[in-house]
């Protein structure tokens, strides 16, 4: 008589991603970044604009490469150009109360433009 085999750690249970026919675990490797990508890839990855990843471009702030007729962004320089990328830190002058009295005096123009 064989032993029965202990289940697997809850972790293990709830990451495992099986085959729906005969519940075995899948273990393909994940697919690699690629070595390079086009303008409009690195854009959609990074949540930018092409525009604004053309503009980056021409500023020297990224790097881009041409092949023939498509210009290639390589993983290296799309690393470099995050990494270069300084964290957002409002503006400690533009308080809440500032913001609320700038949306007041806006309100107020609208509605003497409105009233005339």
């Amino acid at each position: 008589m064989s032993e029965p085999t202990p289940a697997p750690a809850p972790a293990e249970r709830e990451s495992a991603v099986v085959h729906a026919q005969d519940n075995t675990p899948i273990t393909a490797p994940l697919a690699a970044a690629p070595a390079a990508q086009s303008v409009e890839a690195f854009a959609a990855d990074n949540g930018i604009s092409r525009s604004a990843a053309w503009t980056e471009i021409a500023a020297g702030r990224l790097t881009a490469r041409r092949t023939g007729r498509r210009t290639l962004i390589l993983r290296e320089d799309a690393e470099r150009w995050r990494a270069s990328l300084v964290p957002w830190v409002p503006d400690p002058r533009r308080t809440d109360r500032a913001r609320r009295a700038g949306q007041a005096s806006r309100i107020a123009r609208v509605a003497r433009w409105v009233s005339a």
